[in-house]
């Protein structure tokens, strides 16, 4: 258990942020009870450092059309193989094995604009983890039970349109090929391998903690716990990543090992 408190060093060691826009993007229909939209989105994630601290990925799509029965519950996957291609039979793409399944019970696409996905990060490091060029996020609808894609089908490859769902419970949202407003992948991350012994009194707000492990607080401190996009959170439901912590007080000599 590591609890690593970083004093006077927060602009060098701030989260960094990337924003990917999907280099391929198509949607693939089941069939089987309906006609179910199941939209694919390629991400080149080569431009994040190796061996960073991988915080939170969240995928943000622009949504244009709510249909009135849409619940606003999305279920993502890893796509297991990155040579997949827009030109490719939507046969094949459906066929490809996934992974890492994430749930989100609510909130995607409730209005027109912006919909922002739960917490991607285990799909995300699928690939990342394992040195890949690109990562490949598939979306459905969890009350959509349809999943036959005959032989002989294209994948549906257009400039204004991604979906999920089916019937009236399907949001509409924008793909690469629109040229604004696509959808974006944001990643949070730290890098990794400073080493510093630092001895500077803790201030309110000039310490970035950085945790593997369960956060401790110190005992008889009046405590605050913030992730990075300034959220107060209970400490004690947090994963491993990067916060800012106010504590009451001075604390002096904490070792950075990040």
């Amino acid at each position: 258990m590591k609890f690593l408190v970083l004093l006077g060093l927060v602009v060098m060691l701030q989260a960094d942020v990337d924003t990917l826009n999907p280099v391929e993007d198509v949607y693939v229909v089941s069939y089987g009870g309906g006609e179910g939209g199941n939209p694919f989105l390629k991400f080149d994630i080569s431009s994040i450092p190796s061996n960073a601290q991988i915080d939170s990925v969240i995928l943000e799509c622009y949504v244009w059309q709510v249909g009135y029965l849409w619940d606003a519950d999305v279920i993502y996957w890893n796509v297991n193989s990155q040579t997949w291609t827009e030109n490719d039979s939507a046969h094949i793409i459906w066929q490809i094995p996934t992974s890492d399944s994430t749930h989100q019970a609510s909130g995607f696409g409730v209005d027109l604009g912006w919909a922002r996905s739960v917490d991607l990060t285990d799909i995300f490091n699928r690939d990342y983890e394992v040195s890949h060029t690109f990562c490949t996020i598939k979306m459905k609808d969890p009350d959509d039970m349809t999943s036959v894609v005959p032989w002989g089908f294209m994948p549906h490859d257009s400039n204004d349109s991604l979906y999920v769902g089916l019937w009236d419970e399907w949001v509409f949202f924008y793909p690469h090929e629109h040229g604004s407003q696509i959808p974006r992948l944001i990643v949070y991350y730290a890098p990794i391998g400073i080493e510093e012994e630092i001895t500077t009194p803790l201030q309110d707000w000039n310490s970035a903690t950085v945790i593997y492990g369960s956060l401790q607080l110190p005992e008889g401190k009046k405590c605050k716990v913030y992730d990075i996009s300034g959220r107060a959170i209970n400490a004690n439901k947090i994963k491993p990543g990067i916060y800012f912590i106010k504590i009451e007080g001075k604390i002096s000599r904490k070792v950075v090992k990040i």
